[in-house]
């Protein structure tokens, strides 16, 4: 099964390839965040809108959760379940080789995102949370972790 084209927005199996092809995603709470981010901060305007709403540790998407699942089914990218609700996200040389094919499309500064990441990955759950939380306040309201909000 191959790719449709997609023409000239990103989606979020490409983002989550952009940030598994950095380095792994250690679990789905970073899934989700890192994806947000990503989209937010860097690749908003190249995007298709990735349905985001309040949830329980602030923005989520059944997108990103579909498109992650989708790409396991295809081979690029191996879901590595670690624990019964930590699972592991690593990208594999088919997904590697098409999203390097699919940013030649696109002006992308990896260079950013990389740094992005490698500080997103470097603070951990709550210092992930506690960002997104700071910079986007209006995801929060069903937040099972209030103490990390920033009023």
């Amino acid at each position: 099964m191959q790719f449709q084209i997609k023409g000239n927005k990103l989606f979020g199996d490409d983002l989550i390839l952009i940030l598994t092809n950095i380095s792994d995603i250690r679990n789905t709470t970073f899934l989700q965040k890192e994806v947000f981010l990503l989209w937010k901060e860097y690749l908003y305007e190249q995007s298709a809108d990735l349905s985001y709403f309040p949830y329980h540790f602030g923005p989520y998407s059944y997108v990103i959760q579909r498109f992650s699942e989708y790409l396991e089914k295809l081979g690029m990218i191996k879901i590595k379940k670690m624990s019964k609700t930590v699972h592991r996200y690593i990208i594999t040389k088919k997904g590697r080789d098409y999203i390097q094919q699919r940013m030649k499309n696109f002006k992308i500064d990896m260079d950013s995102i990389k740094a992005a990441k490698d500080s997103w990955d470097e603070h951990g759950n709550t210092g992930m949370l506690r960002q997104v939380y700071k910079d986007y306040p209006q995801y929060t309201s069903l937040t099972k972790r209030p103490s990390l909000k920033w009023y």
